[in-house]
C-alpha cells in the first residue's frame, strides 16, 4: 500500500474484481486506489503479476513492478492516473543491456 502526500491518493494491490483467478488457478493482479469511503476502485485490467506498487508525491502516477508469469523476470510499468495509461519502462532490458549487470 502507498499514499501520495497527506494520504490524497491510496493505492494497492489487488486481485482483479471479475477475474480473480485463472481456469487453471493463477491469480490476476490489478493496481486499485482506494476511495476516501475505504471502496477499491480498480485502476487497471492486466491479469497479471504486479507487485511493489508505488505512487507518487503528488498523487498522478504510479510505478509498479509487472511480470508475464510467475517465473518471468520482473519489470517496471507506469500507470498514469489521469489517463489510466498503462506504460512499459523497458527498464529490465535496459539494465540487462549494461556490461556489468549479472542478475536477473
Amino acid at each position: 500500500m502507498s499514499a501520495s502526500r497527506n494520504g490524497e491518493v491510496i493505492i494497492t494491490l489487488g486481485l482483479n474484481l471479475g477475474v480473480p483467478v485463472t481456469p487453471t488457478g493463477v491469480h490476476n493482479g490489478e493496481v486499485f486506489r482506494i476511495d476516501h469511503d475505504g471502496k477499491p476502485i480498480q485502476l487497471t485490467n492486466l491479469f497479471g503479476h504486479l507487485g511493489w506498487a508505488q505512487v507518487s508525491y503528488d498523487g498522478s502516477t504510479v510505478c509498479f513492478g509487472s511480470k508475464t508469469d510467475r517465473n518471468a523476470p520482473v519489470d517496471l510499468m507506469i500507470l498514469d492516473l489521469g489517463t489510466n495509461k498503462v506504460s512499459a519502462t523497458g527498464l529490465l532490458a535496459k539494465i540487462r543491456s549494461q556490461p556489468g549487470f549479472t542478475g536477473d
